[in-house]
């Protein structure tokens, strides 16, 4: 099993929202941003919508953690 995670970072990072995935050789994932709702999907099926005012504007990045190579075939942020 893999698990994923939306964590709002800062001065005290803060999990939003976790689950966990079959293995699998890949996945489609998507974070979407509309005023304070964060809303997340995998392979195009809803895993979370939550409200979150506490930054409105900042960067977005994608990240691992462990010993499991990880790799992106796109990222991007519009």
């Amino acid at each position: 099993m893999g698990t994923w995670q939306i964590v709002r970072n800062g001065p005290t990072p803060l999990v939003l929202a976790s689950g966990q995935v079959p293995a699998a050789t890949s996945y489609e994932l998507s974070l979407t941003v509309e005023g304070d709702t964060v809303s997340a999907a995998v392979d195009g099926s809803p895993v979370v919508s939550l409200t979150d005012a506490t930054y409105t504007t900042g960067l977005a990045g994608l990240g691992s953690l462990g010993y499991y190579p990880v790799r992106y075939a796109a990222f991007g942020v519009g």
